[in-house]
């Protein structure tokens, strides 16, 4: 990974070269004063740009939000505990069949990095921009729906991602429905699986179009088929049931395409062009991607950074007829309302003999515990990622499947 040398790095470096240089004007032999309280000079530098930090935050707003307000876009906003990106690129997949969209980048979702798109590639002749709301605390959601007056939105998920930032559930509950903030949203597509979201009482101005398994669902998901390469399933929407496929692993994926099913077909696309759509999606990168080289199936899910994708995936790695191997650090920083889960994916690994390689790191110990405790044997321990995923391809000559489970990068596979 190379270094990227940001405008506010830049600034960064020259104030602190500056406060050096003033230093050593001074007296020379302050040099050595200077290295030992070096951590502290940082935070000094760092606290002497922050109104200048504040002055150019508010002069790209400010830009952005003028900007946005002398076009007529259409502006969909997604936001939600997990499932953001993914339902934001499936979306693009299936609306650019009939409109001009644009597309906040990778996980461009602060009011910074959505003010760097609107400003360099939104212009009259988008007609719909799709942004992705991000959040950690109470209030984030307002920021952005202020700088991007939301349309439609998109709540994908209510969980216990963030918890150490916003603390309890309400306070992401709270924030995830800021959106409602914004003065031009008409429409709100909620996972209607999510007792939260399903819960809650919406304002009578507010059209909710409920995407779900219940039966109260405007758009009802059922008759779903999991196999190891595909997934099948049909959506009911006002007495039609439209069947599609897709190439997309985990059963998760089947609601995010079915929120982004439901806005196309709001924005009165043809079945037949939805269908294709769905069927050519590709994976995003690192989110379940399957990888094939000659016998050896890779399963990419390096991006993920839950539990429940976590488990997810692992019924993905499940349903192969190959060797079963896990590579994975562990989950960091697991929430206590998650251990269930955890647990439920210990469980899964030693009832299926899955081969698990473990990353050296604190993350490990409580699946340790637990091998132990069930006298579990079959894993290795190892002091890097690219020691475990070499040793996981030179093993042995037969056919094998392997899951990279959580917060490791593509970077990692080239090397």
């Amino acid at each position: 990974l190379k270094l990227r040398l940001t405008r506010r790095l830049v600034r960064f470096l020259l104030v602190y070269i500056v406060f050096i240089l003033i230093s050593i004007y001074i007296n020379y032999k302050l040099i050595a004063l200077i290295l030992f309280l070096l951590p502290m000079i940082i935070m000094l530098v760092d606290i002497c740009l922050k109104p200048i930090e504040l002055i150019i935050y508010n002069y790209y707003f400010q830009k952005t939000k003028k900007k946005i307000i002398n076009l007529n876009n259409i502006n969909i906003g997604i936001t939600g505990s997990f499932g953001k990106t993914s339902v934001k690129n499936y979306l693009y997949e299936i609306l650019i069949n009939k409109y001009n969209v644009l597309k906040t980048p990778a996980s461009y979702n602060t009011p910074m990095g959505i003010s760097k798109v609107v400003l360099n590639n939104l212009n009259q002749f988008v007609e719909i921009f799709i942004s992705e709301l991000g959040a950690t605390k109470v209030n984030d959601i307002n920021t952005l729906v202020k700088l991007i007056p939301i349309d439609v939105g998109v709540i994908t998920e209510i969980g216990y991602q963030h918890l150490a930032s916003f603390k309890n559930i309400d306070n992401i509950i709270k924030t995830k429905l800021e959106i409602l903030n914004s003065k031009k949203i008409k429409t709100l597509f909620i996972n209607n699986d999510n007792k939260y979201l399903k819960e809650y009482h919406y304002p009578n101005f507010i059209k909710v179009i409920r995407v779900g398994t219940n039966e109260d669902s405007d758009y009802l998901i059922h008759s779903i088929k999991i196999e190891f390469n595909y997934l099948e399933f049909y959506i009911k929407h006002q007495n039609n049931d439209y069947f599609f496929k897709t190439k997309l692993l985990g059963i998760h994926n089947i609601m995010n395409l079915a929120l982004s099913i439901g806005l196309a077909f709001e924005f009165k696309l043809e079945y037949l062009d939805i269908y294709h759509s769905v069927y050519n999606i590709k994976p995003t990168i690192s989110r379940l991607e399957l990888k094939t080289y000659q016998d050896i199936q890779i399963i990419d899910d390096s991006f993920n950074s839950n539990p429940i994708g976590f488990n997810n995936a692992l019924d993905v790695l499940l349903l192969s007829k190959y060797k079963k191997i896990l590579i994975t650090p562990g989950i960091v920083e697991i929430d206590p309302k998650y251990m269930y889960i955890l647990d439920e994916i210990i469980k899964k690994i030693i009832t299926n003999d899955i081969s698990i390689y473990l990353i050296n790191n604190q993350a490990i110990k409580y699946l340790l515990v637990k091998f132990k405790e069930f006298n579990y044997k079959n894993y290795i321990i190892f002091e890097s990622f690219k020691e475990a995923y070499n040793y996981s391809i030179k093993e042995s000559n037969s056919k094998k499947t392997i899951l990279i489970e959580n917060d490791l990068t593509d970077y990692y596979l080239g090397g």
